[in-house]
């Protein structure tokens, strides 16, 4: 069974989040050849499949010690879950808009164009799916999937405890998967079932976590997770399989693995895990504003200040968002959650 503080689920993050922000440093010094080799993409896409995966597991662990003391589940879960995801998201649309950021600049010669009022307030919610609205950054496309997600995931964790056999939980592939098939036919122009089965990986794996079956060495685990996508990345650059099958096959590897492996020991690959796992949030939104400073708004310079700058602002960038606005408002998050809960005797 997984703790609190889960050194493997930390890699996990940590991985994750390492491939996203590749895609987006390959994609920012090399737009033309990027552009050419979809493969690249997909590696970023990738980390985020593990991100749902992640997150769907950490959740169902987080619901069920808030259980042990709460007598309401659902409404201390979105309390919580709304102060952890949104102050750093909004802070960052906020800049975005004062300063006329444009969220197209990659590969584009053309000046900052913007955002429109619609477009702001669908990021400030978290809501690009419903309207179409652009993101206001790269990364913000997968966050309103997992907004989407909490409206699911605590009946998926009652679901998960009441019937603890993973092949039931397995079989919710069949109804999610028409569902995503229906979809597609239906509203080409909407992705949202797309990645449901994305999700529940982490159920399966919380239930797994419970009677592991197999107690693999811990180093093989960050091999694991980046052979999963060196697998995943030709199939879906070249579009053998569905996409949205083929992204459901990687994070059904992902989830049923990741309780298979003993937890990493002590030592400077834990230390580092845990470290940017802390702060992978802040990582993942604002690196593309360190991308931008180094590598567009610093584009005469040399290209060791250059760098110097880009590595300068991914350190200080999610440090700041995280001890400035994700920690104060994670605290308030659980002190809100523990008022509008009932204790149990």
């Amino acid at each position: 069974m997984f703790g609190s503080d889960s050194p493997n689920l930390d890699c996990l993050r940590a991985l994750a989040v390492a491939f996203v922000v590749f895609d987006h440093l390959v994609l920012t010094l090399h737009p033309r050849i990027y552009g050419l080799n979809p493969a690249g993409r997909a590696l970023g896409n990738y980390g985020v499949l593990i991100f749902f995966v992640h997150t769907s597991l950490v959740l169902m662990l987080s619901m069920q010690r808030s259980s042990a003391r709460e007598n309401r589940l659902f409404l201390p879960f979105y309390v919580r879950r709304f102060f952890r995801i949104y102050p750093v998201a909004d802070a960052c649309v906020f800049v975005i808009a004062v300063s006329a950021f444009s969220p197209d600049w990659w590969g584009t010669p053309a000046g900052p164009t913007g955002l429109t009022r619609m477009e702001i307030w669908s990021n400030l919610l978290l809501a690009m799916n419903v309207n179409g609205s652009r993101s206001a950054l790269s990364p913000f496309w997968s966050l309103p999937f997992e907004v989407d997600m909490y409206l699911l995931l605590p009946l998926l964790y009652l679901f998960a405890t009441r019937f603890r056999r993973p092949s039931l939980t397995f079989a919710l592939y069949v109804p999610f998967g028409l569902l995503a098939v229906a979809q597609k036919a239906i509203f080409p122009q909407s992705d949202i079932a797309q990645y449901t089965g994305c999700f529940l990986p982490g159920i399966l794996a919380y239930q797994l976590s419970f009677r592991p079956r197999f107690q693999w060495p811990a180093w093989a685990w960050p091999l694991t997770v980046t052979a999963c996508g060196l697998a995943f990345v030709p199939p879906s650059a070249l579009h053998f399989w569905p996409g949205f099958l083929y992204q459901w096959l990687i994070s059904l590897a992902i989830g049923l693995t990741v309780p298979q492996f003993r937890q990493l020991d002590r030592g400077i690959v834990r230390v580092v895990a845990h470290t940017v796992a802390k702060y992978s949030y802040g990582i993942y939104i604002t690196h593309v504003f360190a991308l931008y400073l180094g590598f567009v708004k610093l584009a005469h310079y040399p290209l060791v200040f250059r760098w110097a700058a880009f590595l300068a602002a991914l350190a200080v960038l999610p440090y700041l968002a995280y001890e400035m606005i994700e920690r104060p408002g994670i605290i308030l998050g659980k002190k809100i959650a523990a008022k509008v809960s009932l204790p149990k005797a």
